[in-house]
């Protein structure tokens, strides 16, 4: 088991003495592991399981055990069987160093020295944008569920902040074609009957039109206030994803990572040919791990999504952020309201003859007075330009099979109550 598998276990929900889950410790749990996780993502240690040392002991041994054979045969060919490949092959002078190998040592150290720059630059940007999605994820959060006292419209709001979290989760399995983290672990048990987490649904949304709808939920269900705190959190909220969808979108060429590595070894091949000096031939091994550590360096921090050792823990802040905060006795209410939210999702028929009724008239805050009944708002199936939710469903269902056949993976992806890991 790694330190990552084992950061992991530190996800599962905390019990009481009953074997009772407590939300709010547990979530409460979860934003100290995502805080201790990105703090760790900035400063590893050198020295234990976990430590940068490890790290790079599993990233060069092949090489150093190749270099090692490789400069040992020059070696063994010079004492045993007085073969110099600079004089005896080449027909070098001793002491002479042709200019190609300066050429190939220049080369080497900018473009490692260039790519280390990117990486480093990309990486800052991707961590700023994940804890800039984390603190505004919450803030949306946060002023949504003091703004209303009415339960159905809490757990419609959590509802949609899920749904805009596993979107966004797709959109990195898509670019990144990490499928690890299931969408099982984003999506709370008492949302999993919600339609917006059908697979046909995700299959067919973007983060533009769940933003698209969540703001129209938030007009209709009168929640938007006059001052303009909910609208500034739905902004910041807004400009966070598409922080990180622009960086999962525009990525560092993978051609300048290959011709950086193949210069690299390009010139660690050259030297024992040119200086076959036992110092540099004892050396080379440690040289050739210090530069291509580097260069896996780069590379890893470049595109910081993923589980590698210097990835930023995408998955710990996708986990926490997903996970509801319950006010009160708000889950015991989870199944009457997600049962609400469908059919008015589905039929438009928004109709609530509980507490909190709907049609009502606003009692307090801001648009006192209105009247709330969601006149304005269009289902899921008018946005996306079919008559019924059936049809909507049965046609992206077919056009997830088909992408099914041709070999993709995000339709089994999205199958998520299925369990399956792609």
């Amino acid at each position: 088991m790694d330190a990552r598998d084992m950061r992991a276990q530190e996800y599962s929900p905390l019990m009481t003495k009953d074997n009772a889950t407590t939300d709010e410790v547990s979530k409460a749990r979860l934003a100290r592991i995502s805080d201790r996780e990105l703090r760790r993502a900035s400063s590893l240690t050198f020295w234990g399981k976990d430590g940068m040392l490890l790290w790079f002991l599993r990233s060069v041994y092949k090489s150093f055990f190749f270099y090692t054979i490789y400069c040992g045969s020059v070696l063994y060919a010079q004492r045993y069987h007085d073969v110099r490949l600079a004089e005896d092959v080449f027909h070098i002078i001793p002491g002479y160093c042709p200019f190609i190998m300066q050429a190939l040592q220049f080369l080497a150290a900018f473009l490692v020295g260039v790519g280390l720059t990117d990486a480093v630059s990309r990486y800052q940007s991707a961590m700023g944008a994940l804890t800039k999605l984390s603190e505004s994820i919450e803030n949306l959060r946060m002023v949504l569920l003091s703004s209303t006292e009415d339960q159905k419209f809490r757990i419609a709001v959590q509802v949609h902040i899920t749904w805009l979290i596993v979107l966004l989760r797709k959109k990195m399995a898509f670019y990144t074609e990490d499928f690890n983290q299931p969408l099982s672990t984003l999506i709370d048990e008492s949302f999993s009957e919600c339609i917006l987490f059908k697979p046909e649904v995700l299959w067919a949304f973007d983060l533009a039109q769940a933003e698209f709808v969540l703001k129209r939920f938030l007009v209709n269900a009168k929640l938007v206030d006059n001052e303009g705190m909910v609208t500034k959190v739905v902004h910041q909220s807004s400009d966070s994803c598409e922080t990180i969808t622009n960086l999962l979108m525009v990525r560092s060429p993978t051609t300048g990572g290959m011709l950086r590595r193949t210069c690299v070894e390009i010139f660690l091949l050259s030297i024992p040919l040119f200086n076959d000096d036992i110092v540099t031939l004892c050396l080379l091994p440690l040289v050739a791990c210090a530069m291509l550590a580097l260069v896996f360096l780069a590379k890893e921090i470049a595109e910081p999504w993923g589980q590698d050792y210097h990835h930023l823990p995408v998955a710990n802040v996708m986990h926490f952020l997903s996970v509801p905060s319950w006010f009160g006795h708000d889950s015991s209410y989870s199944a009457e309201a997600i049962a609400w939210l469908n059919k008015g999702m589905i039929e438009n028929n928004w109709t609530w003859n509980g507490h909190d009724p709907i049609p009502r008239e606003k009692r307090a805050g801001s648009n006192k007075g209105d009247f709330i009944n969601f006149e304005d708002y269009r289902t899921l199936h008018r946005l996306t330009g079919y008559n019924t939710f059936s049809e909507f469903v049965s046609v992206k269902a077919k056009d997830m099979a088909e992408a099914d056949a041709r070999g993709r993976r995000m339709p089994k992806y999205l199958h998520w109550r299925s369990e399956e890991v792609v």
